[in-house]
């Protein structure tokens, strides 16, 4: 909302709001432990400081962006690649007729770069600890970016990928989502190009990876989201009444449809069918059975049993 209404306008932000808050990726997987949500928050938050910094000028907002990301690259490091919409707030408001060789002795950009490790060492404490630990866990994130052993190569994910995020939104939601991400290119502004600098190098970096995970496109969601305001906003205010009429409809039909399967997707955790398989286990196989099951990687796929 603060995003949307700081950068465009107060119906934007409510628009955005109002579709996240029916995002079923985004409900969905705020019911899990797992990285991806606190790491969407960090990076949404870090926007929020870059557009507010391009929009005041006040170097504490870059501080803070900078603050954040370190946060955000210690809870997953795919996040670094907020760096550029940061980096590129720098450049905005510097304009580039006034920048030279001269700008990397900016003393701004050092105090920056400090708060950014910062912000990282803070969230990864070990990283300074265990220096050779941290070498070796990193070398095995990069490494993991290929296909689990024993399963079929199927290359680069940015079709999985898209997929995922079609599941996220839900159809109607993931179409809108694309005409705001076209539209924000065929008329951009220096806050769309802020988004879009994190867009992009982000859906290509976990591209790359051999597998996929629909968890991984979440960080995407508010952003893509929020340039869907952008879009529904300015069309309702568009001099041509169809336009209007065609929008505002279109939006409360996205809205609701979007609601629903949220809801419905959140059934899923009453009816879980690990849940299922394990009652039924317990229930119809003795206790000294031997059962063939997948391999460790997987281990969060296979029935929930009791301990003992």
């Amino acid at each position: 909302y603060f995003i949307s209404k700081k950068s465009h306008n107060e119906k934007a932000g409510i628009i955005a709001a109002a579709l996240l808050s029916v995002t079923m990726g985004f409900i969905f997987h705020a019911h899990l432990s797992t990285n991806d949500v606190p790491v969407t928050f960090f990076i949404t938050l870090s926007l929020l400081f870059c557009i507010q910094f391009v929009h005041s000028n006040n170097y504490r907002f870059f501080f803070l962006a900078t603050l954040i990301s370190g946060l955000s690259t210690s809870t997953k490091y795919t996040a670094a690649i907020i760096i550029f919409p940061i980096i590129l707030s720098y450049f905005i408001n510097k304009r580039l007729s006034s920048i030279t060789i001269s700008i990397i002795f900016d003393k701004r950009i050092l105090i920056g770069v400090i708060i950014f490790l910062f912000g990282f060492i803070l969230g990864t404490p070990y990283a300074l600890l265990k220096i050779s630990d941290f070498k070796i866990d990193v070398t095995k994130v990069f490494l993991s970016r290929d296909t689990y052993k024993g399963f079929v190569d199927e290359g680069y994910s940015w079709k999985n990928n898209v997929a995922n995020l079609n599941i996220s939104l839900g159809l109607p939601l993931f179409t809108l989502s694309l005409l705001g991400l076209l539209y924000s290119l065929y008329k951009p502004t220096k806050y769309k190009i802020i988004l879009l600098s994190f867009i992009i190098p982000y859906f290509i970096v976990i591209g790359t990876f051999k597998r996929d995970a629909m968890r991984w496109v979440l960080p995407l969601i508010p952003p893509l989201i929020i340039l869907t305001g952008y879009l529904i906003s300015d069309m309702m205010n568009h001099k041509k009444k169809f336009f209007k009429a065609v929008f505002a409809g279109g939006f409360l039909f996205v809205f609701f449809y979007s609601l629903i399967y949220t809801i419905v997707a959140d059934t899923v955790f009453y009816t879980d069918s690990r849940n299922q398989a394990g009652k039924w286990m317990i229930e119809n196989i003795s206790i000294n059975s031997t059962i063939e099951h997948y391999s460790a990687p997987l281990r969060g796929y296979l029935p929930y049993l009791p301990k003992t």
